[in-house]
């Protein structure tokens, strides 16, 4: 082959995987990009607002605002201590939306005198009592932004008093 001659575009689909490869890859950024518009619209038809939609577009790309920094914090801390510490976290915010989730369906069930248990502050007690008080504290943080958002309530009053007590009982546990 001289170095004059021209190479078809089309030269790499002599390899079979590529073959395979190139239209797997090809529909999978074409769901990307159709969920993307599916989500955006439904954004933009619940909630009416042209804001909303720029957020939810701007938080898509937050990843790669932050994965430089995850590999900062791989090599100063090792990659296996980030790797456990991101599915503690995973674990803990998990946990968080569970117990929301099954307060929320069991608000009509109260107990004798008109209480009801804050299931979304025993795990907050428990992460922090389990994981120290740093993560407790962003334990509560999370936990009460997440209730104040979904309640008519003001917002950040509900976070305050979870943060606090995050901070306090992974003090006490620890």
């Amino acid at each position: 082959m001289s170095a004059t001659s021209e190479v078809s575009a089309l030269a790499p689909f002599k390899v079979r995987s590529f073959r395979f490869q190139w239209p797997a890859d090809l529909a999978t950024s074409w769901a990307f990009e159709m969920e993307t518009l599916i989500l955006g619209w439904y954004v933009l038809v619940e909630t009416g607002s042209v804001v909303m939609l720029t957020v939810f577009a701007s938080l898509l790309y937050i990843g790669t605002l932050l994965a430089p920094m995850f590999g900062v914090m791989g090599d100063r801390f090792g990659h296996r201590n980030l790797l456990c510490a991101m599915r503690g976290l995973y674990a803990a915010l998990a946990a968080i939306l569970i117990a929301l989730a099954a307060q929320t369906t069991l608000a009509g069930f109260v107990f004798r005198g008109g209480t009801a248990i804050d299931l979304v502050l025993i795990v907050v007690v428990y992460v922090a009592i389990k994981s120290g008080p740093v993560t407790g504290l962003l334990a509560g943080t999370v936990a009460g932004l997440i209730q104040d958002a979904l309640s008519s309530g003001i917002l950040g009053i509900g976070g305050l008093a979870k943060t606090i007590v995050g901070f306090l009982s992974g003090v006490l546990g620890s």
